[in-house]
């Protein structure tokens, strides 16, 4: 989750080999567009990473991505 404070976020393939499951598991879907539809996060298939807009409220980011 520290990967959404860089600018390069969150690497798919990355996050699924440490944590055994993939973004799309982890994570919400709803959450996940409901963010992206504030501004905060932006997500490719490859990717999710914070805006800038998203790490200046990244606490509320991860608590609605980490509450789900």
């Amino acid at each position: 989750m520290m990967g959404l404070r860089l600018v390069e976020g969150l690497e798919a393939t990355s996050f699924a080999q440490r944590t055994g499951v993939s973004l799309d598991q982890a994570f919400s879907p709803d959450v996940i567009g409901h963010l992206i539809e504030a501004g905060y996060l932006e997500r490719s298939p490859d990717r999710m990473a914070a805006t800038m807009a998203g790490r200046q409220r990244l606490n509320a980011v991860l608590e609605a991505l980490l509450n789900t």
